[in-house]
């Protein structure tokens, strides 16, 4: 009975959150209102580790779900890069969610705030050629307010970072933001979120 209970609470649940996704269209184009992708240092060595990160600023009301959201039906916030050969990906580090109370939802919700920071630690090969390089990726969301949800999106990506030769002087840079993201080695990375719910905040149409 009370897994049943669950599938239609979760059921109820989602035709919530979509019931507006067709007024909440309007303005998509102004979800996010600054985002930009970030290297911790002007260049990489061939055989060294490329640290980037993704920072993004919502319209101000405005959430994301977290990458693991709590339930099933909800979209997830996912960051992925088109990788060239002898470039992969060793470790991405999503933020804390924050656990919120929106939409007349009974239970919280797993989400990023208006400012957060996806970090991603690239590893290069020692072949790789040296000199610019540009890489194309994509964030997929589903951003939401205290009332509605908008249509899922995807946000376009472009890194660019430079390889220089093993005797080049690295200088650090944009140490604030890497200070802030704990790169431990695992792949896919997510703090436990808080266990603090707020409320929603109300956004004006």
């Amino acid at each position: 009975m009370y897994r049943y209970r669950r599938q239609i609470t979760g059921l109820f649940a989602a035709l919530l959150l979509w019931s507006s996704v067709a007024v909440a269209q309007f303005g998509r184009a102004k979800q996010i209102e600054d985002s930009r992708v970030l290297t911790a240092s002007d260049a990489v060595h061939p055989g060294g580790t490329l640290h980037a990160a993704l920072s993004v600023r919502l319209k101000k009301g405005l959430h994301v779900n977290a990458h693991e959201p709590l339930e099933d039906y909800l979209i997830p916030t996912d960051l992925s890069f088109d990788l060239p050969d002898g470039l992969t990906v060793s470790e991405t580090v999503y933020p804390a969610v924050v656990m919120v109370k929106a939409g007349g939802l009974e239970d919280p919700l797993a989400v990023y705030g208006e400012e957060f920071r996806i970090g991603v630690a690239f590893n290069v090969s020692e072949d790789f050629s040296l000199g610019e390089h540009s890489i194309e990726g994509a964030m997929q969301y589903q951003a939401c307010d205290d009332k509605a949800c908008y249509q899922p999106a995807s946000l376009p990506l472009n890194l660019k970072f430079t390889v220089a030769s093993a005797d080049t002087t690295l200088t650090a840079q944009n140490e604030d933001l890497f200070g802030s993201i704990a790169f431990t080695g695992e792949t896919g990375a997510q703090p436990a979120p808080s266990e603090e719910v707020q409320e929603a905040e109300h956004r004006e149409t």
